[in-house]
């Protein structure tokens, strides 16, 4: 797997031994030296050999790659785990041609497969195909990966249905998250929960991201019923995005996965509401992740107030603040933590009326500021705007966190810093005054 092939986050797939640097233009060639005694190197003491590492793996801005990086195995065989330890841990392979490169390394390379902790795939629908790429190929990638924590697969439905269905207990051993996005195509229903029998595999598995992006079609969605998998302790949450939002099935899978997180994301254009999406909300479910467009302010207060039992509400946007925010003390009972993302249509009074005054949430111990998605900001407030909240919280004894919760204390650190200094300013300048006139008052 070569430069051209993978486009990773932390490095470049780096070609391993000195015969395979001859598709590399001379000029830009690394020089190779004399071999050294096989084990000069790694006879050297741990703290100098890392050391020296570091200093081989100092960019070198005059070779070809965008990263500049060097590649180490070419050099020295004994700098091969230190390189697969600095350029693997996150990989991302856009189009069919650079992942059925990238699987072919991962599934005849273990040692190489082994340092890769983040492995992202972008494809089309119908990439890696039987025709392609044989089964067992994919099967020994998926083997080899015995350190990968984060999987995302967008496209490549044959692939993402073997990820969702795997076939043997100790497969992706370290697996915490798994994101599939495609089309689901021959899929009688993608969020049935006969699918997801065997994610139960996935021994600390914590969060499964579905995102659909066809519309649902047919009524036969409408007959599933509830299917208790036995998922691992680690199991937490379930976000489902794009068309997976609407399917009346999802509340079956959340029930059946018994997730306490419930995500709902949905950003498309569509009548359905948020409200409606809530409607039999598992008992499970302890903490709700709601999400929308922007433009839309719906007030989700009705919905809510069937869920007496959540502990924990995450809002993003696209709702009725000021109703639903001064609506939660009185219809969630036993609502612990709140996260709010900050955006334009989030005025200061309505995140103070959850800490104080007759809309307080009285049992609330933690509140989360946080930013809003990327695509979704608008124009927002200064950092400082947000200083009350700082010191409401502290009076109510309420702990604040999240990134704007962060620049919030900064500002106020700022400010008081500030006034603390004209302070002193002003109480020289009183000083002087009062020299000025102690040396002035004649004698007697």
């Amino acid at each position: 797997c070569t430069p051209s092939t993978c486009h990773p986050v932390q490095g470049t797939l780096p070609s391993f031994s000195p015969s395979q640097t001859s598709s590399i233009p001379t000029s830009t060639r690394p020089t190779l030296v004399l071999a050294m005694p096989r084990d000069y190197l790694t006879s050297l003491p741990v703290e100098l050999f890392d050391y020296i590492c570091q200093l081989v793996y100092a960019c070198d801005r005059r070779g070809p790659w965008a990263d500049h990086r060097q590649f180490l195995g070419a050099i020295s065989k004994a700098f091969l785990p230190f390189a697969r330890q600095r350029l693997f841990p996150t990989v991302e392979a856009y189009g069919e041609k650079r992942a059925l490169r990238l699987l072919d390394l991962l599934a005849t390379s273990p040692g190489a497969a082994a340092y890769v902790t983040s492995l992202t795939l972008v494809l089309d629908e119908y990439a890696l195909s039987a025709r392609k790429i044989k089964t067992s190929l994919l099967s020994a990638a998926l083997a080899n990966l015995v350190c990968v924590q984060t999987l995302a697969v967008t496209g490549a439905g044959r692939f993402a249905k073997m990820v969702l269905s795997p076939r043997k207990a100790g497969l992706l051993p370290s697996l915490g998250v798994l994101s599939v996005t495609g089309e689901f195509v021959g899929w009688t229903d993608p969020l049935a929960p006969a699918f997801y029998r065997h994610l139960s595999r996935y021994r600390q598995l914590r969060d499964l991201i579905l995102e659909i992006r066809p519309q649902p079609r047919g009524a036969a969605y409408q007959a599933k019923v509830v299917e208790r998998i036995l998922m691992p302790p680690s199991f937490r949450l379930l976000r489902l995005t794009g068309q997976a939002v609407d399917s009346p099935t999802a509340r079956v899978l959340a029930a059946s996965l018994g997730a306490e997180t419930l995500s709902l994301w949905s950003h498309h254009k569509f009548a359905s509401t948020m409200s409606s999406r809530l409607s039999r909300l598992p008992r499970t479910v302890a903490h709700l992740d709601l999400s929308q467009r922007r433009s839309l302010k719906e007030d989700i207060t009705a919905a809510l107030e069937k869920c007496p039992w959540l502990v924990k509400l995450t809002l993003w946007c696209g709702l009725e603040w000021s109703t639903v925010l001064r609506s939660l003390g009185r219809i969630l009972p036993s609502l612990k933590h709140v996260e709010l993302a900050v955006s334009e249509t989030l005025s200061l009074s309505d995140i103070l009326s959850i800490l104080e005054g007759p809309s307080k949430i009285r049992q609330l111990k933690r509140l989360t500021l946080r930013t809003c998605h990327r695509y979704d900001y608008g124009s927002l407030q200064p950092p400082e705007h947000f200083i009350p909240v700082i010191e409401v919280a502290e009076r109510e004894k309420v702990q604040l966190e999240g990134v704007w919760a962060v620049l919030a204390g900064i500002a106020k650190q700022w400010r008081d810093e500030r006034l603390e200094a004209e302070r002193e300013k002003e109480q020289e300048k009183r000083r002087e005054i009062s020299r000025a006139a102690a040396a002035s008052a004649p004698e007697w």
